[in-house]
């Protein structure tokens, strides 16, 4: 046994028989993450990773979780065998190389959205996995949420007609820290926010053609504030926008020849809200029973992974997902005109 292997050996969590994830990172993805896996029956929490491993421990007592390794050791986690795969809670600009790492040692990668910063790091990430014979699934936690799945069976069922318009705003105001610096945000407001309503147009409706679009940056050529527009595979149109300076609606709604619908908290962490207004039946609100005792979005999305691996699934959210969106963001990106703050 080598003396790495030793050393957390004695300080490894028990093999309880759960997919196992290692944690990379200690943000507030890494925390949503560990919260939720606290009540799943078939994954878990297994280690952290941080840039310290008195960093990593001191994350993972909060949590329960005794296995602590620093970033420089990724590549050694192929002896851990309690840990199945790892999860990037990390800026964009990390992604490409702690997806090779993992999936030279062995590990399925769960990586956050957007995938990576440029389509060149994007395909070799998908190539890494695949040489390896590993998974890698993006973690694009709506494609979980039931109000987001109702919408879209309404939509392709035909409920709303003739789709004509759809509009999809998410926007926030971002703090100074990884978002606001160039180096590690990997992209501005388009890509960290952006991204969701890239994937959601595309998951509903499929390809898009962006017609025009227009970028406002700051003097260090950081994107703040990004509207598109476009035409869908139906000959329908979409306006869009994602932001850094305004708390836009947090909205998806849909026109269509015999209705409307509309999702409010679309994209955040509140919950979702459907409204749909069909001229068949008239207005309504669509919810849920009581779902306060539903498995988290990031929950069932660890979960999924973990079903793909060991029972054969089918995965839902695969690097070509993520592969896709990337090309389209960088499309707007390429494609806007732009206006210095």
């Amino acid at each position: 046994m080598s003396l790495f292997t030793s050393l957390f050996a004695r300080h490894s969590n028990r093999d309880d028989g759960r997919f196992g994830y290692a944690v990379l990172g200690t943000g507030h993805g890494a925390e949503k993450m560990c919260e939720a896996l606290r009540h799943s029956e078939t994954a878990r929490v297994a280690a952290i990773v941080s840039s310290s491993r008195e960093k990593a421990a001191r994350f993972g007592r909060r949590y329960g979780v005794t296995q602590a390794f620093t970033y420089d050791e990724i590549s050694s986690l192929g002896s851990i065998r309690n840990i199945d795969a790892v999860y990037l809670a990390l800026p964009v600009s990390l992604h490409r190389r702690f997806t090779e790492e993992a999936a030279a040692a062995g590990k399925h990668v769960l990586c956050e959205k957007p995938m990576a910063a440029t389509v060149a790091d994007a395909q070799a990430m998908i190539a890494a996995c695949s040489a390896a014979n590993r998974l890698l699934m993006l973690s694009y936690r709506l494609d979980y949420d039931p109000m987001h799945r109702e919408a879209e069976r309404l939509i392709k069922g035909g409920a709303l007609g003739i789709i004509q318009h759809v509009r999809a705003n998410f926007g926030i105001v971002a703090k100074d820290g990884w978002r606001m610096n160039t180096e590690t945000a990997g992209g501005g407001s388009l890509f960290d926010v952006g991204v969701y309503p890239v994937h959601a147009l595309h998951e509903i409706f499929g390809e898009t053609k962006l017609t025009a679009a227009h970028i406002l940056q700051n003097a260090n050529d950081l994107e703040l504030d990004t509207r598109w527009q476009g035409t869908l595979e139906s000959g329908a149109t979409f306006t869009c926008h994602s932001s850094y300076i305004e708390r836009d609606a947090d909205i998806l709604a849909v026109r269509g020849s015999s209705g409307m619908l509309t999702l409010r908290n679309a994209f955040g962490y509140k919950r979702t809200q459907l409204e749909a207004e069909l001229r068949r039946r008239g207005s309504e609100d669509i919810s849920l029973a009581d779902d306060s005792k539903a498995p988290t979005l990031f929950q069932l999305e660890a979960e999924h992974l973990a079903a793909c691996v060991r029972e054969g699934e089918t995965l839902r959210s695969p690097g070509e997902s993520g592969l896709r969106d990337l090309r389209t963001l960088k499309q707007i990106e390429l494609h806007a005109t732009r206006t210095v703050r």
